[in-house]
């Protein structure tokens, strides 16, 4: 049959470019409907609890936002869906882990337990349930503005975390006994940002032991040096963070930066 639209509305004024935006996006029907985003909205995961009830989560930074936003279902099926936005988001390795839980028959639909690499994620909750009704969220999360249908909720909460490592398994109750699907993911936070000389600092320490001395970095006029200026400058106009850098996200082929051997 013909795709139908699924309509998600937000005021472009709600939204500054380059805050992260998380849209859930809950049907009835499960894996018998096709989802199709809008252009620009990535898919963490899609979670289908058969052909009951499926959830999935999208997102974007966001880039001169429209006012709605349009998914596409592949047939006519009851839907709804929210969008969130967060400020604060490491711009460059957003998701650092995400997962996802069918839950049978029950009021007690869990949050499936993480392990966080890195200090101070943020943890974002989506969930979908197959008839309508209210969830009660667990201690240390708040439940964001969600909606129901006669046979359908979906809604979001959130919650900060401290130390990396396992984020400890915790529970959503529903106020019906009923199939649900949940997902959660946890937002790497950004960082301080660096002055150009502490990132051409950094791109320095990636480099082999005695490099320094070989490409006569010390040298404010020599060409490698003044490659790396404008590498620093590139890089900070970029915004790009210590995070970014240390994992190096810039040289993925390589353990280091490689060189050429100039003469």
């Amino acid at each position: 049959s013909s795709p139908h639209v699924a309509f998600l509305n937000l005021a472009s004024s709600d939204v500054t470019d380059g805050e992260f935006l998380v849209a859930t996006i809950a049907i009835v029907g499960g894996v018998g409907v096709t989802i199709t985003p809008p252009a620009g909205w990535t898919l963490v995961r899609r979670v289908d609890n058969a052909g009951s009830v499926s959830v999935a989560v999208y997102y974007r930074f966001a880039q001169t936002e429209p006012a709605t936003w349009s998914w596409l279902l592949s047939t006519s099926a009851l839907h709804g869906g929210l969008i969130r936005v967060y400020t604060g988001v490491d711009r460059f390795y957003a998701v650092d882990v995400e997962g996802g839980n069918e839950v049978a028959t029950s009021v007690n639909h869990p949050i499936p337990s993480l392990t966080t690499a890195i200090d101070g994620a943020y943890l974002i909750g989506s969930f979908a349930a197959a008839s309508t009704g209210t969830y009660t969220m667990p201690s240390g999360w708040t439940r964001r503005p969600g909606l129901h249908h006669a046979t359908m909720a979906v809604a979001g909460a959130d919650g900060g975390l401290g130390p990396k490592g396992a984020t400890g398994g915790a529970t959503a109750v529903f106020s019906a006994n009923v199939a649900a699907a949940t997902h959660v993911l946890a937002l790497r936070p950004s960082v301080g940002k660096l002055t150009d000389d502490e990132v051409y600092d950094v791109l320095v320490s990636l480099l082999p032991p005695g490099a320094t001395d070989l490409y006569d970095l010390d040298n404010t006029g020599s060409n490698i040096r003044k490659l790396f200026d404008a590498l620093a400058d590139s890089y900070k106009a970029q915004a790009f963070d210590y995070m970014d850098l240390l994992r190096l996200e810039l040289f993925p082929q390589s353990a280091t930066l490689k060189l050429p051997e100039w003469e």
